[in-house]
């Protein structure tokens, strides 16, 4: 099956921004940890209704997980690293649309066609 990805760098959203793009999308606010075993420390994963978004902070409690983050200050709004991925590329491209018009992400960057900032663990071993 054919899956479409795309990868923000370093995106903040305004007050409860990530929170209406789940709800936008039709995506459950339930996050799941996806655990780094070689880098010893967890990403953060919503999926539902055929997209999954991984990052690398929660936007929805400012929550790090990386140690050297967990340094910083939390900060509700801040994904850090994002990817996202589906087998509906309209949908993909929806909220990648989305991102781009609430996200602050102008002074960074992004990868169309793969998630270049946060690679998503193959699904087999997607241990949530």
């Amino acid at each position: 099956m054919l899956m479409y990805e795309w990868g923000f760098n370093l995106t903040d959203f305004p007050h409860d921004g990530f929170k209406k793009l789940l709800q936008e999308l039709g995506i459950s606010l339930k996050v799941h940890l996806v655990r780094r075993e070689s880098f010893g420390f967890n990403d953060f994963l919503w999926s539902g209704n055929n997209l999954e978004i991984l990052t690398h902070c929660n936007p929805l409690t400012g929550e790090f997980q990386h140690e050297t983050l967990k340094q910083r200050k939390d900060r509700l709004d801040y994904a850090g690293y994002m990817g996202l991925r589906s087998t509906d590329k309209g949908k993909l491209e929806r909220a990648v649309s989305f991102i781009r018009r609430y996200g602050d992400t102008q002074w960074y960057d992004e990868s169309e066609g793969e998630s270049k900032f946060i690679e998503f663990p193959p699904r087999e071993k997607l241990k949530t």
